[in-house]
């Protein structure tokens, strides 16, 4: 159990590691995110802000841009609201997914030590000598 949750401990920053040099790809989606590439720290909103109307613009254009500038507003704000549960989620998950590797690297160990798979095994099995009475 031991050197399963060493070696856990040991490969995980190793693969965080290559996916900041660059190795993301090779690995998946989900280490994507450690590489660091991409839009360079900047936060795009998946959505474009509308163009003004030219100075000379025909009132149904003006209302037409202040239509687009209300739905445009609500979906920062949508945007601005649901992001922060979106990360916590993601973290959540992410945490969740460690812990999971971890005890399954801790079971793994377990199995490949070749001990009885039980916690009882210790109180049931016979000592390797017998003391003289």
């Amino acid at each position: 159990m031991l050197h399963g949750s060493i070696t856990f401990l040991v490969t995980v920053p190793i693969l965080i590691l290559a996916a900041g040099l660059g190795a993301a790809s090779a690995m998946g989606g989900w280490f994507g995110g450690f590489s660091g590439q991409g839009n360079n720290g900047v936060t795009n909103a998946p959505f474009v802000r509308p163009d003004m109307p030219p100075p000379g613009a025909s009132s149904e254009e003006v209302a037409s841009y202040r239509e687009q500038q209300t739905e445009y507003r609500a979906k920062v704000q949508q945007w601005m609201d649901e992001t922060p549960r979106v990360t916590r989620n993601t973290a959540l998950g992410t945490i969740t997914a460690l812990l999971l590797a971890l005890l399954g690297s801790v079971i793994g160990g377990w199995m490949a030590s070749g001990e009885p798979m039980n916690f009882t095994h210790h109180l049931t099995r016979k000592p390797l000598y017998h003391a003289p009475q």
